[in-house]
């Protein structure tokens, strides 16, 4: 007799929102059934949140090769104006290779954007880098140190959760790395997905060393996906059908409908690090109904020049 499939505990996040580069956009895991051919660590870390929870909403605003500040203005809004109530945020590496890379003041520059993201409530999530003193980015070893370090204390100040890549030994293995020896494998993104879920103290079904096909939806078949966005943009996108107006900038979603979280998914998370994993992850409360590119805080990064004026009609 076989037994029933084991329902997944229900989490407090309805609304996910990944913002970032092209660690984020999924390089180096290719799908030739996504909307720009790749799938990637936040699509895997999606599929799983939304198991078991169909009015589950997903978009992804990575575009490959993005410096911190363009990822501030131009996903930074398009976030903000979805309303998430989980956001992942990875940014800051292509600015580190880059001769001249500050650790010191592309954290002081995040650390304006954590505040921003967390204002409306939602639970971010900052990945920092991996340990690259076996790969070709050895180099910068000392820089990517230092920005982990700043990294934690903007997290601790903004109550967000870190992604630690640094300490996850598994991304030594050479098998982890794409050709190109600076973007992941389909097996690092799964690695990598699984990583991300721990630290949100949600149970998974991603195996080690076992990466998970793409999921089919009904009759077997690839789950439909369409362009949401403009078709000369870097970003792609794929749609469900909540009626959400998509990013101007393009994007990836799969939105369905699903009651706004509330301020359960703080002590959800606290619970479940107290209890059987142990872990001390931090979550925000729910957001409130104003949409936080209206505070006075955004218009102050504004003004400070940390923040592009395009803006995008949200407020």
């Amino acid at each position: 007799m076989q037994s029933p499939a084991r329902v997944p505990e229900a989490h407090p996040w309805s609304r996910y929102v990944a913002m970032g580069d092209s660690f984020t956009e999924g390089i180096g895991d290719p799908d030739p059934t996504s909307p720009g051919g790749f799938r990637g660590w936040a699509d895997r870390v999606a599929e799983e949140l939304g198991r078991g929870q169909a009015d589950f909403a997903y978009a992804n605003l990575a575009v490959r090769g993005r410096l911190l500040q363009q990822i501030v203005d131009q996903q930074l809004a398009p976030c903000l104006a979805l309303k998430p109530d989980l956001i992942t945020l990875s940014a800051g590496g292509n600015d580190l290779i880059r001769p001249g890379g500050d650790p010191d003041a592309l954290a002081e520059k995040l650390d304006s954007v954590v505040q921003i993201l967390a204002m409306g409530g939602a639970t971010v999530v900052l990945f920092n880098g991996p340990d690259t003193g076996s790969s070709v980015l050895g180099r910068i070893r000392s820089k990517v140190a230092i920005y982990n370090e700043n990294l934690r204390t903007v997290a601790a100040r903004h109550d967000a959760i870190i992604a630690d890549m640094w300490s996850l030994k598994q991304l030594n293995d050479p098998q982890m790395w794409d050709e190109d020896r600076l973007h992941f494998s389909p097996l690092g993104h799964h690695t990598i997905a699984a990583m991300v879920l721990e630290s949100l103290n949600v149970d998974h079904t991603l195996e080690p060393l076992r990466p998970k096909p793409c999921p089919p939806a009904h009759g077997g078949q690839p789950a439909p996906r369409t362009w949401c966005g403009p078709a000369n943009t870097l970003s792609r996108g794929w749609c469900g059908g909540c009626g959400t107006a998509p990013p101007a900038t393009g994007s990836r979603q799969n939105v369905r409908r699903r009651a706004p979280c509330s301020a359960r998914a703080s002590r959800w998370v606290r619970a479940r690090a107290a209890g059987h994993r142990g872990r001390t992850a931090l979550a925000r409360p729910a957001h409130p109904a104003r949409c936080p590119i209206t505070c006075g805080c955004f218009a102050g990064a504004k003004r400070r020049g940390l923040i592009g004026q395009r803006g995008c009609g949200a407020g």
